[in-house]
C-alpha cells in the first residue's frame, strides 16, 4: 500500500475512534444521570465502552447507541444496581433488542464473567417503586423487601434459570401475603414492569417452598 495512503487511513481511524469515544462517553454520562446511577457505574460503563470500541475495535458496523446501551446495562449489573432493558432503552433511545445485543457484545468482548444479577439485587429498587406506586408507608415497604429477600434465599439454594426480575417481583407479591399487606398483583406489575400473568405463575413457589 502507498505509505501516504496508509498514514491517511491510520489518521482517519484514530480520529474516528476519538470522536466515537467522545460521543459514547457523553451519552453514557447523560444516560447514567437520567437513570440516577452512581459515579462508579458511569465509570465502569465508560471502561466497557472503551474496551469494546477501541481495544477490540468492535464498533465498526454497529451504532454507538447499541454499544452505549450494552455498556450501561452491563455496568449496572456489575455494580449490583440492575436496570431493566426497557429502562435503559428508553433513556438511550433504542429498543430492548438493541440493549440485549449490546449487552452480549460487551460481555463477549470485555471478558466480563459476572453478568447475571441476583433477584435480591432488584429488591431495593422494586420496593421503592412499589412505595411510590401505592403510597405504602416506609415500614411496610421495608418489611416487604426484607421478607422477599428471606423468601428468595430460602426457596433457592442455587441461582435459578428464571429471570431475576421475575423472581424479585413475584417474591415481593408473595411477601405481601406473608406480611398481610394489602397490595395487588397489578400494583406489583406496574412497579416492577413484570406482567401480572407472569407474577401469578411464580409467586406461589415462594409461598409453597419458602415460608
Amino acid at each position: 500500500m502507498d505509505p501516504d495512503l496508509e498514514r491517511a487511513q491510520q489518521w482517519w481511524s484514530t480520529n474516528s475512534q476519538d470522536e466515537s469515544l467522545q460521543l459514547g462517553n457523553s451519552e453514557i454520562r447523560r444516560v447514567t444521570a437520567a437513570l440516577d446511577l452512581p459515579k462508579c457505574t458511569r465509570e465502569e460503563a465508560s471502561r466497557l465502552f472503551y474496551v469494546a470500541t477501541v481495544e477490540e475495535n468492535h464498533l465498526h458496523g454497529r451504532s454507538i447507541e447499541l454499544v452505549v446501551a450494552g455498556s450501561v446495562y452491563t455496568a449496572a449489573y456489575l455494580n449490583s444496581i440492575p436496570q431493566t432493558p426497557r429502562e435503559v432503552a428508553n433513556e438511550v433511545g433504542c429498543n430492548t433488542n438493541d440493549v440485549h445485543k449490546g449487552h452480549r457484545l460487551v460481555v463477549g468482548q470485555t471478558y466480563v464473567t459476572k453478568f447475571r444479577p441476583d433477584a435480591v439485587d432488584y429488591l431495593p429498587r422494586f420496593a421503592q417503586a412499589l412505595h411510590a406506586e401505592t403510597g405504602l408507608d416506609y415500614q411496610h415497604t421495608a418489611n416487604l423487601q426484607s421478607m422477599a429477600h428471606h423468601l428468595i434465599d430460602k426457596t433457592f439454594s442455587q441461582k435459578p434459570n428464571t429471570s431475576a426480575r421475575v423472581l424479585a417481583a413475584s417474591a415481593l407479591y408473595a411477601a405481601s401475603h406473608v406480611e398481610e399487606v394489602s397490595i395487588t398483583q397489578s400494583d406489583v406489575a406496574t412497579a416492577t414492569d413484570v406482567d401480572e400473568a407472569t407474577i401469578s405463575r411464580h409467586y406461589k413457589t415462594f409461598l409453597n417452598r419458602g415460608s
